[in-house]
């Protein structure tokens, strides 16, 4: 079997019975990191008021952030937008999403580090 062999048939194993637990999963990181999102921005916003030093940390970790969740993030919009994803689009999402998790993990707790009230309001479950 060959590589676009190997590659077409994990693909449409994905889109079979694998597809709702894989979607499911990117569904869970996809909020997940929205609400990290949310409150960095938030964390940023009370930063820079009154002048922390931080700012510049979350800075970084925004970058972070959207540099590891970014292909889905672009997905997740496309889809709310009820825009059609190629197979090239959701296999970049798909891939993304264990680096993704990890980052808002690590974006989550910086957040709860630096700015204790933000994280209550946006962090609970």
């Amino acid at each position: 079997m060959g590589c676009r062999a190997v590659f077409l048939f994990l693909a449409s194993a994905m889109a079979g019975l694998g597809a709702c637990a894989t979607r499911d999963r990117a569904e869970a990181v996809y909020l997940y990191q929205n609400r990290i999102t949310a409150a960095l921005a938030e964390a940023v916003t009370a930063a820079e008021a009154e002048g922390r030093e931080v700012v510049d940390a979350l800075y970084e970790a925004e970058a972070s952030l959207q540099r590891d969740c970014g292909p889905l993030q672009s997905a997740g919009y496309r889809r709310f937008n009820q825009e059609e994803l190629d197979m090239a689009e959701k296999m970049a999402a798909y891939e993304s999403v264990e680096a993704c998790e990890a980052r808002a993990a690590e974006v989550e707790a910086l957040i709860r580090k630096v700015d204790p009230e933000t994280a209550a309001y946006f962090l609970t479950e």
